[in-house]
């Protein structure tokens, strides 16, 4: 059973940009669907990410959600990732630091 949205990501609006922060220690399927919906429902608005909590990465939902945030038609930025979780993401297709800011 999925987590809802709420346990999972809190959302805030900062001076234009939405800050989607992750809640959870694992970036499982569940956190992927919630992070790919906050994309979605985000449209075209500047988003920052952040991972600062996130200690585990599953490899597929890491992989779904590279896909949708290199289709998010918005600015995007990361916060919070470390080193090997940045690695996981450029292997992946999406390079936090040539992130659209």
């Amino acid at each position: 059973m999925e987590k809802p949205m709420a346990d999972t990501i809190r959302t805030e609006r900062r001076d234009g940009i939405v800050l989607l922060r992750l809640r959870c220690q694992t970036f499982d399927a569940s956190a992927a669907a919630s992070l790919i919906e906050a994309l979605r429902r985000s449209e075209r608005l500047p988003l920052l990410v952040d991972f600062s909590a996130v200690r585990d990465f599953d490899d597929h939902s890491v992989a779904r959600f590279c896909a949708a945030a290199r289709a998010h038609a918005g600015p995007i930025r990361f916060h919070g990732l470390r080193e090997h979780q940045v690695r996981m993401l450029r292997y992946l297709g999406l390079d936090p630091a040539r992130a659209r800011a």
